[in-house]
């Protein structure tokens, strides 16, 4: 990886940047959430985000490097022009979000986990990322990625629904606890045992999730993905016999990604070469699941990498289609086939 950096690093110090870039504060009146705001924001401006302040529920104010190609100011404030939409998850039935969650986790795990198949209750220490584990430590992975994403789905959800900033950091991380713990207690009446290892994993992602929704520049810097390609590697089976496919414990097709944006980074975010670049540090396992299959070999991958930064590309072509802001969104948390590149790795093969 670093051999690859260094002559990046010399080659974009040395091209010559036509833009300008400004650190700038401003206001947004009457806009629903940061989201909008800042989707009106780069529609026509080119900024990073720093710092949002809430000033009053009327006022949302941003700190921002602002990368400015024409060399003239942007505008201090903005009043937002759309509409306030109404829908059925408002600030008086968030009640339906933070039990039709958890319901749904328990009407998942009835089908596909085998709750209540078992007398009593029962522990198991799954370890974590060892060759002797139940799924080389993806799993784990997938522990910390579902809560991450619980965590910033409902944040989001929250806000749409009317409720403040501070509202809804407090009201994601305790629905996305409170799934991590019923999904435990879940397994612990069912053949996989409670795991204080699957906690720990849920609680690292509820815990970046939580960072992620507070902190408006580490949103910008920091991804966490999720890679999935199904194939014909995984058997699809449980324990106690055949299910139907299920994707979320598919660990034989999976990789999950941290990213590393430059275009988080004022002077690299102005070079196309850079831009629509991520550095990647990822993880997967390979056979760990293929209890029918012995003679397949199991693996276990950690390497660094570079992928697509699909997201700032979609937002740069189409800065005003709802579809294509949709798909961008969506991108940011699930890595699209054949946009990355693998670059260096560690392998265990047994």
């Amino acid at each position: 990886m670093i051999k690859f950096l260094l002559p990046l690093t010399v080659f974009v110090q040395t091209s010559l940047f036509a833009s300008t870039i400004n650190e700038v504060t401003i206001k947004g009146h009457n806009f629903p959430n940061e989201e909008a705001f800042s989707r009106r924001l780069k529609a026509d401006y080119d900024i990073i985000q720093k710092r949002w302040n809430f000033l009053d529920d009327k006022t949302i104010q941003v700190d921002a490097y602002h990368i400015n190609k024409a060399d003239t100011p942007m505008p201090a404030e903005f009043n937002f022009e759309g509409e306030h939409k109404t829908h059925f998850l408002n600030k008086d039935n968030i009640k339906y979000i933070n039990y039709g969650v958890p319901l749904t986790f328990i009407a998942y795990g009835a089908l596909f986990w085998d709750w209540g198949k078992v007398n009593g209750f029962n522990f198991r220490d799954e370890g974590w990322f060892t060759k002797n584990t139940y799924a080389g430590g993806t799993d784990k992975l997938a522990h910390m990625y579902s809560h991450y994403l619980i965590n910033r789905a409902s944040y989001s959800l929250y806000r749409n629904s009317g409720l403040s900033h501070e509202d809804a950091l407090k009201h994601s991380f305790i629905l996305a606890t409170s799934v991590g713990v019923l999904i435990e207690i879940g397994d612990g009446i069912s053949h996989y045992g409670f795991a204080v290892n699957d906690l720990i994993a849920d609680m690292a992602g509820v815990g970046l999730g939580h960072l992620l929704n507070k902190n408006a520049y580490l949103d910008e810097l920091i991804g966490f993905q999720m890679w999935w390609w199904s194939d014909d590697t995984a058997t699809g089976k449980h324990k106690k016999g055949d299910r139907l496919k299920d994707p979320i414990d598919d660990y034989n097709n999976q990789k999950y990604i941290f990213n590393f944006r430059m275009a988080a980074v004022p002077l690299l975010r102005d070079f196309v070469g850079t831009r629509y670049i991520n550095l990647d540090v990822g993880y997967y396992s390979r056979g760990f699941k293929d209890n029918s299959k012995p003679e397949i070999q199991t693996e276990r991958t950690l390497y660094t990498g570079v992928s697509l930064n699909l997201s700032q590309l979609l937002r740069d072509l189409f800065p005003k289609s709802d579809f294509a802001y949709g798909v961008a969104t969506a991108s940011r948390y699930y890595q699209v086939p054949y946009t990355a590149y693998e670059i260096e790795g560690w392998v265990d093969r047994d």
